[in-house]
C-alpha cells in the first residue's frame, strides 16, 4: 500500500502575512483599519478578502464631499453601510437639480490629474449644509449608519455629506449580514452602533432639529471649541464691544445681528474653523493657523489685497479693509495702525511687488492680547464666549465614549442629554 503525499512544512518559516496579498495602495487601508476597536477579533484574512472584493472600502474624503447619496443606488440594491473613522458627516435634504450638480462637479474633480486640479479655482462652492433645504443628522467618530434607513424615513432625497475632512469604511450590506452569521461579537457591536444611531435620530425632532440644522448650517459644527455668542436679554445696545474692538486694530472684526437661535445672537466673526478654507487660496501664505496662538491669523506685512481668503469663507468672516489714500472709502485709522508697524512696505524683500490698495482683516481672537477687547468692553456682561459642545451636544458623552471604543459594550444615553435646548429660551 503506498504512503500518501504530504508536503512538508517547515516550521520555523515565518506565517504568510495576508495584507501581502493587497495592492500597495490598500496595504495603508489595511493596516488603520486594524487599528480600529470596532473591527477586532475579525481574522485578517477575512478583512483583506473584503477589500478584496471591494466589500469594504476606506476612503479620505475631502470636506463638503457626497459620501452616499441613496438616491443613485441601482434599483434593488441596499445601501452602503457607514463607518466614520474620523472627521464629521451631516446628511441633508436637497433639490435634485441642486444635489445632481454637485455630485457631476464632484465627479469631474475626481477624475482630474493632480495638475489640473491645481490649474483650478481654490474658491470653493458655497457649503453643502447652506444649499440643503434642511440638514437632519449629524455623526461623529465611531458611529455607523445604514445609508438607505434615513431617506426611507424622510420620504426625500437625503444626502450624506462630509462638513470636514473625513475618513470613512465603506461597507456593503452582504458584507454585515456575512461577518454578523460568523462573528457574534460583530454582530452585538454592529446592533449596539444602529441602535445608537436609531436612539438619537429618533430624538432629534421639533425645536431640536431646528438646533441641529442651525448648528451644521452656520458652521458652528466645525468651529472651534468657542463660539462668541450676544446674550440678547442682557444686551442694552451700547455697541461698546463694537467701539473697543475699532479703537484697537483701526477697525473692527466683529459685528453684532448675526445669525440668531433663540435669545443667542452668533455675531459675525472668525470661529477658527477645524477645516481653514481660507489659507489655501492664498499665494503669498498671507493667511496661516498658528498652532501656538490655536488661531488663524493674517500677516498684514506679506497681504497684497487679492480677496482670495474673503471669497473662500464661508461665513463672511473676513473683510477686505481700503487702505489706499486715493480712494472715498479708506479706513485712516486701520492704515495709520499698519504704517505704524511698518505693515505697508513694498518692493524688493518684502514679500510685496507693488503698493497694497486693500488688506485682508478678520478677528484672531485678540491672541496679541492678554484679553479680548470686546468682551472686556462690555458692561453688562452680555457678550461671552461658550463652549460650542455644551451648546450643541450631537450626542450624549455615553454614547460618544462607546463608538470610540469600537461598542463593545450596550450604550448607556439619554436623549435628553442630545442637543439641549435649555441655552436658547
Amino acid at each position: 500500500m503506498s504512503t500518501p503525499f504530504r508536503l512538508a512544512v517547515d516550521p520555523n518559516m515565518p506565517a504568510v502575512d495576508p495584507a501581502a496579498m493587497l495592492p500597495p495602495d490598500l496595504r495603508r487601508s489595511y493596516a488603520d483599519i486594524r487599528q480600529l476597536p470596532f473591527f477586532d477579533g475579525v481574522p485578517n484574512d477575512v478583512i483583506v478578502a473584503a477589500m478584496t472584493s471591494h466589500d469594504l472600502v476606506h476612503r479620505a474624503i475631502e470636506r463638503d464631499h457626497i459620501v452616499a447619496d441613496p438616491t443613485s443606488v441601482p434599483r434593488g440594491e441596499p445601501a452602503p453601510v457607514v463607518y466614520l473613522v474620523s472627521g464629521q458627516i451631516a446628511a441633508g435634504v436637497f433639490e435634485p437639480h441642486e444635489l445632481a450638480e454637485r455630485k457631476e462637479l464632484q465627479d469631474r474633480l475626481e477624475g482630474m490629474t493632480a495638475e489640473e486640479r491645481e490649474a483650478e479655482s481654490l474658491i470653493k462652492p458655497i457649503p453643502m449644509a447652506r444649499l440643503a433645504k434642511k440638514n437632519v443628522a449629524l455623526f461623529a467618530e465611531g458611529d455607523l449608519f445604514n445609508s438607505g434607513a434615513l431617506s426611507a424615513t424622510r420620504g426625500a432625497p437625503v444626502a450624506f455629506f462630509t462638513t470636514a475632512p473625513s475618513s470613512v469604511i465603506l461597507l456593503t450590506q452582504k458584507l454585515v449580514a456575512d461577518l454578523a452569521v460568523k462573528f457574534p461579537f460583530f454582530e452585538a457591536r454592529f446592533r449596539r452602533a444602529i441602535q445608537a444611531s436609531r436612539q438619537r435620530l429618533h430624538g432629534v425632532t421639533g425645536v431640536k432639529q431646528e438646533v441641529l440644522d442651525f448648528f451644521v448650517r452656520q458652521g458652528i459644527s466645525v468651529s472651534g471649541e468657542s463660539v462668541r455668542v450676544r446674550q440678547l436679554d442682557r444686551c442694552i445696545d451700547c455697541k461698546q464691544c463694537e467701539i473697543a474692538c475699532e479703537e484697537r486694530y483701526g477697525v473692527r472684526r466683529l459685528t453684532l445681528g448675526g445669525y440668531q437661535l433663540g435669545m443667542l445672537d452668533f455675531v459675525y466673526t472668525c470661529r477658527t474653523c477645524t477645516d481653514q478654507r481660507c489659507i489655501d487660496p492664498c499665494a503669498y501664505d498671507s493667511i496661516k493657523y498658528d498652532q501656538k496662538r490655536g488661531e488663524v491669523v493674517i500677516n498684514e506685512a506679506t497681504c497684497t489685497g487679492c480677496t482670495a481668503c474673503a471669497q473662500s469663507c464661508p461665513y463672511g468672516a473676513i473683510d477686505m479693509v481700503d487702505i489706499d489714500e486715493q480712494s472715498p472709502l479708506v479706513r485712516w485709522a486701520f492704515k495709520k495702525r499698519l504704517d505704524k508697524k511698518k505693515a505697508l512696505a513694498f518692493g524688493p524683500g518684502t514679500g510685496r511687488v507693488a503698493r497694497p490698495r486693500r488688506i485682508a482683516n478678520k478677528c484672531d481672537h485678540c491672541a496679541s492680547y492678554g484679553d479680548q477687547a470686546c468682551i472686556s468692553a462690555c458692561p453688562t456682561g452680555s457678550l461671552i464666549e461658550l463652549n460650542a459642545y455644551d451648546l450643541f451636544r450631537e450626542r450624549s458623552p455615553a454614547t460618544a465614549a462607546a463608538a470610540r471604543a469600537g461598542y463593545e459594550h450596550d450604550v448607556d444615553g439619554d436623549r435628553r442629554e442630545v442637543l439641549p435646548t435649555y441655552a436658547f429660551t
